[in-house]
């Protein structure tokens, strides 16, 4: 036999088997090798590079496509129906370009008219789905859209904390905390969401607009509020909110000239005037055809302050809303208990913030039912975070005031100016220097620039090009030179090194022993920790975080003091949690259902905006448990745990996205008590031939919600699918009698009935129910007599009454 394997001799076998386990070590020690120059450069972007916009960007997209991107084989899941599938705006292909951009101005967020409008405002969103719609019809191209923006949007928060902190680390969590953050899954994930991404990108945008110079800020923060009411009715928030960021901010984002009480009114004047600009767009194109509304009366001996919300109100003119007491309990309640509902509401919603056990798509009745009393744990708690949480921030803005802030970023400015100074003279007299005596000289003059100990500054404001332009920044690798001409002999050395500068606290001496020639030098390398000789001078390499401090006392002069390490942490500290405590309460406010009732009580996506401060709250807590805990491994350990659940939640919930089914069937689990969820997935198994899982399902739906219209005729709609029709017939008069104007739930349960041709038996039945007196002129009046008198004519009920099918486009 020839074959290789059995010709191998006993000494070959045994040498390939004693050869193995070596190359088995070798590629293990390669993959070692390797994962850990990945781990030292993810390390060293983080940790050596300021988290401005064009820094952060690139990470953030690749970690929110990781946490967020669906399936791409997904379908059109939930509110996507109606929003892209059926939206008459998106499908319409007759209209050129420019008539395009006028129309969407003159139609809802799902395509339609202010006479069928159901609900919100929202052109550019439309814009963005209809120009989309042109490449493709697939809904995973348009939640990329989302997917792009979310990063976008982490990526400017986490610059904006930059800047209003000057500590690396701190902003780098707060951008992450915010992009990781679970409960923001259906904004990022789901295609609806386009417009709380689109709506608190032009919140950032507007944050950012607060650090230009005054006199342009006020056009540059309409503009990009503007951009956000354009996207989301709910960014109105940002009328209260960026006056009191640009008071809490103006001496970190302006220390020279902070204008503390100057900036918050020009500010406001913005805000103002891009909601203005909203609404007055908003009732000349999209409110033109209809007529005026009557003003909202006003109870006799109310206060000035309700009296002017009520006229607000009256002036603002939301579109019309629906109103159902299935996906919004708190639309029966009176207002006390409606508030006390809101509340538990809210307090749930913060706790998903920060532990997202369960995410839902739907929390309708009785998931989130009406309250029967006022006072409760959730409701006291829901008040403690809603009006508390802004108390104690405004108390902080007033802390910050009584430590003089501006007196401290003040300092740090004029250290962070002369200190960039000094660069750029030891650059020019660098470059200037040409023989190694010279380049020495130059060493020692700004030997205050130079030594290790120096290097006070937290964080500048902007880049130091000059210092980028030579190959030395802090800290140090201080080096004991024996002639001067050993400056000139190490350089090749310190500019070609492509590591990193190890970290402050370590300092690497190089002592150099007496060298027989110039060109021949021995060089002995340790790790020490010990001060520098007084004799050596220090070559700094890399920058790292520094700590703050103050200089020693010689070379001093040229160089401001900077303020004491405790100082600036307590400012900084201060300034986000001044912001953060009274962002997340008041942007969510509108969304809280107490001051509005909105169509839906509760969603996940309305925290798109208020997790802006709770990002900033939170980042700040990760970073005090990093940086000042005593065990600071335990509290690494504890803000990995943090990000790690945010991220396992956040996929998860993103995986509920592969298709309708799936996502039904998660929602029925994560919210056990929503008819809703229970009934739509019915609809989903149902579709798939599942006509039994179905009918289980349909039961569900009437335990919990009894007295649904709908789940009765869904449940009419099963049992006459498997041919039970007398056994429906109850099922169909119980829900037609409770939505007697409902034509779709109607000509749903009719136009099955014909077609297994069980009309003529129910003929007497179907007349004698569209006779009652309280049926009279109704739909189910005109139906019934259509498909008994005229089905043979239509097939049942006439085609343009029947509902829309599952996956279908819009109607004509």
């Amino acid at each position: 036999m020839t074959d290789e394997s059995v010709a191998r001799t006993p000494e070959s076998r045994a040498q390939t088997v004693v050869l193995r386990p070596k190359r088995w070590r070798r590629l293990r020690e390669a993959l070692t090798a390797g994962g850990q120059r990945a781990g030292g450069f993810v390390r060293a972007y983080f940790v050596e590079q300021d988290p401005t916009f064009w820094v952060a960007v690139t990470p953030a997209l690749v970690l929110a496509a990781l946490i967020f991107v669906r399936n791409p084989g997904s379908n059109y899941i939930f509110d996507e129906q109606e929003a892209l599938l059926a939206n008459p705006y998106v499908n319409d292909r007759s209209l050129g370009f420019l008539a395009s951009l006028a129309e969407a101005f003159q139609k809802d967020f799902w395509g339609l008219p202010p006479t069928r409008s159901i609900g919100s405002y929202r052109p550019i969103p439309n814009l963005i789905w209809r120009g989309l719609w042109r490449l493709s019809t697939l809904p995973w191209l348009h939640h990329w859209v989302n997917v792009v923006l979310h990063a976008v949007n982490a990526s400017l928060l986490a610059s904006f904390a930059f800047v209003l902190t000057r500590r690396r680390g701190l902003a780098w969590l707060v951008g992450g905390t915010f992009l990781c953050s679970a409960v923001l899954t259906e904004a990022v994930t789901g295609v609806v969401g386009i417009a709380d991404v689109l709506g608190g990108f032009g919140v950032c945008l507007a944050l950012h607009a607060l650090r230009g110079p005054w006199w342009s800020m006020p056009i540059a923060v309409m503009a990009a509020s503007l951009f956000g009411l354009l996207s989301k009715e709910s960014c109105l928030v940002v009328v209260p909110l960026l006056p009191w960021v640009a008071f809490v901010a103006a001496p970190a984002l302006h220390p020279g000239r902070p204008l503390r009480f100057v900036r918050p009114w020009l500010a406001l004047i913005g805000a103002v005037a891009a909601l203005v600009l909203y609404t007055e767009i908003r009732r000349r194109y999209f409110f033109a055809e209809l007529e005026p509304e009557t003003p909202t009366s006003v109870p006799d001996g109310t206060s000035v302050l309700v009296r002017t919300f009520y006229a607000f109100l009256d002036w603002f003119r939301q579109p019309r809303l629906p109103a159902d007491p299935i996906n919004n309990p708190l639309i029966d309640a009176d207002f006390p208990h409606r508030v006390a509902g809101a509340l538990r509401v809210f307090s749930r919603g913060v706790g998903q913030i920060l532990l997202p056990w369960r995410l839902s798509g739907d929390y309708s009745f009785p998931q989130e039912p009406a309250p029967t009393t006022l006072v409760f744990p959730e409701s006291v708690l829901g008040a403690l975070w809603l009006v508390g949480a802004p108390l104690v921030g405004v108390f902080a803005a007033m802390r910050l005031l009584w430590l003089r802030d501006r007196r401290t970023w003040r300092e740090i400015d004029a250290f962070t100016r002369a200190l960039r100074a000094e660069g750029d003279r030891f650059a020019r007299e660098w470059e200037a220097a040409k023989s190694d005596a010279a380049r020495a000289e130059v060493l020692n003059r700004h030997e205050s620039l130079l030594r290790g100990d120096t290097v006070a500054l937290p964080y500048a404001p902007e880049p130091q090009p000059a210092l980028e332009a030579v190959p030395f920044v802090a800290p140090t690798v201080p080096v004991a030179a024996s002639e001067p001409a050993l400056a000139s002999a190490l350089e090749p050395e310190v500019e070609s090194a492509p590591e990193p500068a190890p970290p402050a606290a370590f300092a690497v001496p190089v002592a150099v022993s007496e060298p027989a020639s110039a060109s021949a030098l021995e060089l002995e390398v340790e790790l020490a920790p010990e001060p520098v000789p007084p004799a050596a001078f220090a070559v700094p390499v890399a920058v790292s975080e520094p700590e703050l401090g103050s200089f020693p006392a010689s070379g001093v002069a040229a160089l401001p003091p900077s303020p004491a390490p405790d100082r600036w942490w307590v400012i900084t500290s201060l300034s986000l949690i001044a912001i953060g405590l009274v962002w997340f309460p008041v942007a969510y406010f509108p969304h809280s259902n107490i001051p509005v009732i909105l169509p839906t009580v509760r969603a996940e996506r309305f925290w798109y905006l208020p997790a802006i401060g709770t990002a900033m709250i939170l980042g700040l807590a990760l970073a005090a448990l990093v940086e000042r805990l005593r065990w600071r491994r335990l509290g690494l350990y504890l803000a990995v745990g943090f990000f790690g659940v945010q991220v396992l939640a956040a996929r998860v919930h993103a995986l509920h996205y592969t298709n309708d089914l799936v996502f039904w069937r998660a929602t029925k689990w994560a919210s056990p008590n929503s008819a809703k969820a229970h009934l739509n997935y019915s609809v989903m198994v149902g579709a798939r031939g599942q006509l039994e899982e179905r009918l289980v399902a349909n039961q569900r739906a009437i335990e919990l919600a009894p007295k649904w219209a709908m789940a009765h005729v869904y449940l009419g709609d099963t049992l006459c699918r498997l041919d039970r029709t007398d056994e429906a017939w109850p099922h169909y008069v119980r829900g037609f009698e409770l939505a007697n104007n409902d034509s779709n739930l109607i000509a749903l349960g009719y136009q099955c009935l014909w077609d297994h041709g069980a009309i003529e038996r129910r003929r007497d039945d179907i007349l004698a129910l569209g006779a009652k007196k309280e049926h009279q002129g109704s739909w189910l009046a005109w139906l019934g007599s259509e498909v008994v008198y005229n089905g043979k004519e239509h097939g049942g009920v006439p085609a343009k009454y029947r509902p829309r099918g599952y996956d279908q486009g819009p109607k004509e």
